[in-house]
């Protein structure tokens, strides 16, 4: 699946990808090309038409072929940042971690600058390495400050570390830039959620499905999460409408996973007093992890203080 500006890390994931600063980068060819040239900037070209239609081998060996022509530094950059854009959309993170960063060797100017921070932090979080990709992110900003969407998956990885008042800040930075993108809503819920601010995260998921309302399995998982809410508020009927609307959504779309993490919440969150019990609340827990609404070090705590109290 081709890479985009925004995680499905959730998940996105992450869920997911919204920034044309994302795609790959054409370079104007002088004169224009007919057929076969020893011109880099004309094998740029062709690898990113190669790359638009899908093609992700034929503009792999273009861009390698462009570099291979030992084209002037600013070429080269666009060449080496294109060539990394496809290598992650063919998931070779390491290799594309490595353009990247040969891109930003070369002293490359602001746009391409930026680009090549923000897809090297994509490659890094992808690999799991927060830490980096935050970096990344925060860089890419500094030079392109107005970039909701990397705003946002700023506040992704935050809260993968468990920040989640920085986190919140990001999204709400997002939002302050662009009030319309739903993902940001909907991950705003997911730190309010955590934060044990209900109010506030059901109020942005459904925000977020305001904004998207359409039957598809990106707004499952925002359906999932408003029942979580509700079930946790004790709205019990509000919780089986979302949590059945997520089945519905999910059924026909062959989404097993979600389909049944859907039917588990209504049939535990929904059910007369299992709100209450050590079990169902160990149960809850559990799935919050899976889901990533939870890091590793809070599962644990609220784990141990669930059996505490048995």
């Amino acid at each position: 699946m081709k890479v985009t500006s925004v995680i499905v890390l959730v998940l996105v994931s992450a869920v997911g990808g919204c920034s044309t600063s994302r795609g790959p980068q054409q370079y104007r060819a002088s004169p224009p090309v007919q057929g076969v040239s020893d011109d880099p900037a004309a094998h740029i070209n062709l690898g990113y038409a190669l790359q638009n239609k899908g093609d992700l081998d034929g503009a792999i060996r273009e861009y390698r072929q462009a570099l291979s022509l030992n084209p002037n530094l600013t070429v080269a950059a666009v060449a080496h940042n294109n060539l990394g854009n496809a290598l992650q959309d063919k998931g070779d993170f390491d290799g594309a971690i490595r353009e990247y960063r040969q891109t930003l060797s070369l002293n490359p100017n602001l746009t391409v600058a930026a680009a090549a921070h923000k897809t090297l932090g994509t490659a890094l979080h992808k690999k799991g390495d927060l830490d980096g990709a935050i970096q990344e992110y925060r860089q890419a900003l500094s030079l392109d400050p107005n970039d909701y969407a990397f705003h946002s998956n700023l506040g992704f990885a935050l809260a993968g570390k468990g920040d989640l008042d920085g986190a919140i800040q990001e999204y709400r930075q997002a939002l302050s830039l662009n009030p319309n993108f739903a993902l940001a809503h909907m991950l705003l819920g997911d730190a309010l959620q955590r934060k044990g601010d209900l109010d506030g995260a059901i109020r942005e998921y459904r925000q977020a499905l305001s904004l998207n309302p359409n039957d598809n399995p990106e707004n499952a998982t925002t359906h999932d999460a408003l029942g979580n809410a509700l079930a946790q508020k004790g709205d019990l009927d509000g919780a089986t409408q979302e949590y059945q609307t997520c089945i519905r959504i999910m059924r026909p779309a062959g989404q097993g996973v979600l389909e049944k993490t859907c039917k588990y919440a209504l049939k535990t969150e929904t059910a007369p007093h299992a709100s209450g019990s050590n079990e169902s609340r160990l149960e809850e827990l559990k799935r919050l992890h899976d889901r990533g609404l939870l890091t590793d070090k809070e599962y644990e705590e609220k784990r141990r203080q669930i059996l505490k109290s048995l």
